[in-house]
Order: structure tokens, then sequence, then C-alpha cells
């Protein structure tokens, strides 16, 4: 935090309407690790449109789903030696020298002019998840449901660790366009006792969830246009936000990421963010690409998703003396 006090200049130098040059990745560590191998690349699994029912017609019982869901997970070929932390809500992978995947020009050349409008009835929703605990649940089928009866929603998925076929029934009836699925077995020399900033949650956990996102809105970026706004969350979404208020949003061009919570309760602050596809982009290549300088700026943060929410403002130019509003909370 003292960092960022201290160095006002720097942070005013990003706004938004300027390219975006990544710097050169810094080592914080005082000991050399050995470089992680970059990711096999995901499995892709492109569900045509066709793929859909009448969501009416199916029979989606909650007294059924955990027995039809568990039965799947048994079939499934578990390492017993992989180690997993329980901490389902934060996911993480190091990846300092991992290849950057092919992006957009547009990213990274001339500054792209944002609609003033967003399409009235579509939303594009990026879902990523760690574990199929949360989707023991019917919670999140409801709600992806209900949405999809006001407007057409498309999904796109990133998951770890998970068959298709789990995915394939869970989300029956649908408009998944997109899956992608890694195996963290893929991963060696994961010290997964490490962890983010001066918190107690896994860093590997936190770099699975950059990688899902990452992964998953590249395959956005190339496919869709400017004037749909994302909702970006996990399976376990934070359900207690008005639907309605997306209305609104649609009205002027998104200048940041929207949060539903502001700087006097940052807890959770990342489920969900809203944004269209060049501002979730930014946010997430910036996290993804650069985490060392990241940790640099908020290393004595106990609460690591709200570097999501002040790194926002920062890299799309918030007026300094609102950008760290509340900042000493999140600090030790």
């Amino acid at each position: 935090m003292n960092y960022i006090l201290n160095n006002k200049s720097k942070f005013e130098k990003n706004r938004y309407n300027k390219p975006v040059i990544p710097p050169k990745p810094i080592i914080l560590t005082k000991t050399i690790k050995p470089p992680i191998p970059p990711l096999t690349l995901p499995i892709k699994i492109d569900i045509p449109h066709s793929y859909s029912y009448d969501s009416t017609s199916i029979d989606f019982k909650l007294n059924n789903h955990s027995t039809h869901l568990n039965t799947i997970i048994k079939q499934i070929q578990i390492d017993p030696n992989l180690k997993i932390p329980s901490q389902p809500n934060y996911f993480k992978i190091e990846n300092q020298n991992q290849k950057i995947l092919p992006i957009s020009s547009a990213l990274v050349s001339e500054p792209i002019e944002l609609p003033k409008t967003y399409y009235n009835n579509e939303l594009i929703i990026n879902l990523y998840g760690f574990s199929h605990i949360h989707l023991n649940t019917i919670a999140l089928y409801e709600f992806l449901l209900s949405l999809s009866k006001k407007m057409k929603i498309k999904i796109y998925i990133h998951t770890w660790n998970m068959s298709k076929n789990i995915i394939d029934y869970y989300f029956q009836g649908l408009n998944v366009v997109c899956v992608l699925i890694n195996q963290t077995n893929e991963i060696p020399n994961i010290n997964i006792d490490e962890c983010i900033f001066s918190s107690k949650l896994s860093l590997f956990h936190w770099k699975l969830m950059w990688t899902s996102m990452y992964h998953s809105m590249i395959e956005i970026y190339k496919r869709e246009d400017e004037k749909t706004i994302i909702l970006n969350t996990r399976f376990d979404i934070n359900y207690n936000f008005d639907i309605n208020m997306l209305n609104d949003l649609r009205e002027t061009k998104f200048t940041k990421n929207i949060f539903l919570k502001d700087s006097n309760d940052l807890s959770g602050v990342d489920n969900p963010i809203i944004g269209d596809k060049i501002t979730l982009q930014k946010l997430i290549n910036t996290f993804y690409h650069n985490l060392d300088n990241v940790s640099m700026f908020y290393s004595s943060f106990t609460i690591p998703e709200a570097s999501i929410f002040y790194e926002n403002n920062r890299i799309f130019g918030v007026n300094y003396n609102d950008m760290f509003e509340n900042i000493e909370k999140y600090s030790k």
C-alpha cells in the first residue's frame, strides 16, 4: 500500500484511452523457482447452437439431480494422490513463463471506441469453477434458466478436473456455446501451500481462477462483438443482485468494469464482475500476465479480491483521490 501512495504519478499514467504495454514481470521472491511449464491447451468442445432443449420439458428435479450427478462422478478416474486445498472459492495457477496465447491486436494497438449502447436482449456469461461441488445443487441451473426466459444468454465455461458428462448433464437445455476443460495434474512443481498477498488463500487457486477467465475470454473475444454485456462469475455465483440493473447499464458505454459492492465492503467483490469484452479482457490480462507486478502493489492485502476492485480503478484511470478509497481496510 505504501508503494501505491508513494508513487502517485505511476498510477496516473495508465489511462483507459491509451494502449496497454505490459511491463516486464518482476520476480519478487528471494529464491528463483523453477519455471512452470505452460498448460496444455484446453480441450475445446464447441456445442452447436442446435444443441438445445425445450427448458419447459426438462425433467430436472432436485431429488433426482444429486443421485444422477453422483453416479456420473463415480465413473471418473481421479488420481488419489492429487492434493487439492480446501478453498473452493479462490482459484489460482503460477504462470510466469507461460506462453501467451494470441490475442486480437486491437488490445495492444490503437484504442477501440466502445459502443454507446448494448443489446437489450442478450447477455454473455463467462462461467468458471474448480469443483463439481457447486453443481451438486440446482441453484445455479435455476438462476441461468430464469435468465434465459428474460433474454438470450450465451454461456462460456472453463473448468478443471471435471468430466464433460457432468457439464452436459448439469447445463442441459441452456445455450452453452463453448466448454474448455483442463487438468490440474498437468501442472508440476506447484507449491499449493503458498498464499496470495498477505492472505491465507492459496496462490495456486488464485492462478487457476485467472487462467480460467483468461482462456474463456479468448474465445469470447474472437466470437463476440463489443455490444453485448458480459457477466463474469463463478459456479457459486452471488445471486443477491437485481437482474433488472442490467437494463440501466445498457444505456451508456462501459468506461471500467462494474462491481456490485463499493469500497466499504470488498469481500467477495469479484463475484460477479460486469463489463464488456474490452473492459473485462483488459482486467483479466493484467492479473493473468502481470501477477508479480500486481503482487508488488497489493502485497499487504489480507483480502485478495479487494485488489481486483482497486486495480480496475487504476487501469481505467479513475480519479486518484477516489482510486484507493478505504484501501487501509484491506491491508495489514
